[in-house]
């Protein structure tokens, strides 16, 4: 009785192992959509790891994975030159059913089978593999935004400091400026006194390399009595002038200048009334005039860009101005003229000045 319970047990396992074990030939899907993503995770949230084309066949995982709305799906990321697994939408694929053929497997075919299979190791290297891959695209993807806000954040920068810097370093159209500029005028005679010295100019800017100044200014000096000269008085020089800069920018805020140009002198003299009272006293009235010239100017100075508009300046020039003068004797009661001239007046001045100027663009 034992023996026939024992050889009965051995045909059921014998019958469960050969007719009631499941199929272990893979499971295929084939993308029906243009492009499926396929994802890390089963969402639509997850990070996408690779994209496949319509028409392409993947394995699966399992065989009840078709009865979920995501298939598990492992292939070559020919890219990468690596496997890797991931998650992939149901209704972007279907199911590729293995055809059951009635014919004799072969030794050979069997053997086929069994390397197209994939063993439990293997998916493991192929989860490994994808784990990686994913980690790089991480990696590569952190990088990436690394750059772009590197990128951004250079382009703000330049875009401050095209805002930030001063019109001088644009290099469109002509730049205008307005200066007024307060100094101190020291005379090279010393028949001559010091004095406050005050400027407006125009200025010209055609290049970071080239302007052109308008200025006048207004200078009044003391005149010592000289016997071959001016007698004592007061003296005012009024210069119009044109000056030509070469500029040499160290940066687009300081910028240092030479310049050289002419100058139109106003010049104008005066005599001390206690001079015209005492030859009034003898039965004489006295004159002496100071002629108008033309000169030369000669300087440097240094522009320093405080913002956008205003420029503070510091100038120093050197006037060339040598005139004549006359002057003039004549008797109250008989209008006699007794007259003489002056000749090489010599009023040259050297001046250092600080002012600002506001600039803009035409």
């Amino acid at each position: 009785m034992k023996r026939t319970n024992f050889v009965f047990t051995v045909f059921a396992l014998l019958f469960i192992f050969t007719f009631a074990r499941p199929s272990t030939e893979p499971v295929k899907i084939k993308i029906i959509a243009d492009k499926a993503n396929v994802y890390l995770q089963p969402s639509e949230n997850s990070l996408v790891i690779a994209t496949v084309e319509k028409g392409k066949v993947l394995n699966i995982f399992g065989i009840g994975a078709e009865k979920g709305e995501w298939y598990y799906v492992f292939f070559t990321l020919e890219e990468r030159r690596a496997k890797i697994g991931g998650f992939v939408r149901s209704s972007m694929a279907e199911i590729i059913r293995p055809q059951v053929e009635k014919k004799e497997i072969t030794q050979k075919e069997i053997e086929e089978k069994e390397n197209e299979k994939m063993t439990e190791e293997e998916r493991k290297e192929v989860v490994k593999a994808g784990e990686k891959t994913v980690k790089e695209i991480k990696e590569e993807t952190k990088k990436t935004e690394e750059i772009s806000k590197a990128v951004k954040s250079e382009e703000r920068k330049a875009q401050i400091a095209v805002e930030k810097a001063p019109i001088s370093s644009k290099k469109d159209g002509i730049k205008v400026g307005l200066g007024l500029i307060g100094g101190y005028a020291m005379p090279s005679k010393s028949k001559y006194s010091e004095g406050v010295i005050y400027e407006g100019n125009i200025y010209l800017l055609i290049s970071k390399n080239l302007a052109i100044e308008i200025s006048g200014l207004s200078f009044q000096s003391d005149v010592v009595e000289d016997p071959e000269a001016l007698s004592a008085g007061k003296l005012s020089v009024i210069p119009i002038s044109l000056s030509l800069q070469g500029r040499l920018p160290v940066n687009d805020f300081l910028t240092p200048y030479i310049e050289v140009g002419g100058s139109y002198f106003l010049n104008d003299f005066s005599l001390n009334n206690s001079i015209v009272s005492s030859w009034n006293n003898v039965g004489f009235d006295i004159n002496e005039e100071v002629e108008k010239s033309i000169g030369l100017q000669v300087g440097m100075g240094l522009d320093l860009f405080i913002s956008k508009s205003f420029i503070f300046n510091i100038d120093c020039k050197y006037f060339i101005n040598n005139t004549n003068g006359s002057w003039e004797l004549i008797d109250q009661v008989s209008n006699e003229k007794i007259s003489g001239d002056l000749d090489g007046l010599d009023m040259s001045y050297i001046y250092i000045g600080f002012g600002l100027k506001y600039l803009f663009s035409l």
